[in-house]
């Protein structure tokens, strides 16, 4: 498997090297290899933060269009049904629209289930 030998020959060349191999070097090797799928905790690192960035321009128009106008007119929270804020959260599972919440500092909790499930969203 491509990834296993991977994961043999940069053990390898790195076993004589004083420190780390520099990031460009590594960059260089994953060009000429390609992508090797290592199944590693910085892989998964790497996908996560990735995907959080796709999460972080979904926040952009939902608070454009869904929590700033309510600040705008004093609210200091918004309760939502869950139709609403899966139109703009689609893919994004809850967990990680909870977190997304917790970076932006935004209180989120919910309330019922399936259709009656309603999001509330406190600033």
């Amino acid at each position: 498997m491509n990834r296993d030998l991977t994961n043999q020959i940069i053990p390898s060349m790195a076993q004589d090297q004083k420190r780390c191999i520099p990031p460009h070097v590594a960059d260089a090797i994953t060009a000429h290899v390609g992508d090797n799928d290592l199944m590693t905790r910085p892989e998964l690192r790497t996908r996560a933060m990735e995907a959080r960035k796709g999460h972080d321009k979904l926040w952009a128009p939902f608070f454009e269009e869904v929590l700033k106008p309510l600040a705008d007119r004093g609210d200091m929270k918004a309760s939502l049904r869950a139709n609403e804020v899966r139109r703009h959260f689609q893919d994004v599972s809850d967990l990680c629209l909870l977190d997304l919440c917790k970076r932006r500092e935004v209180a989120i909790k919910t309330t019922g289930s399936g259709l009656h499930q309603v999001w509330e969203f406190s600033w």
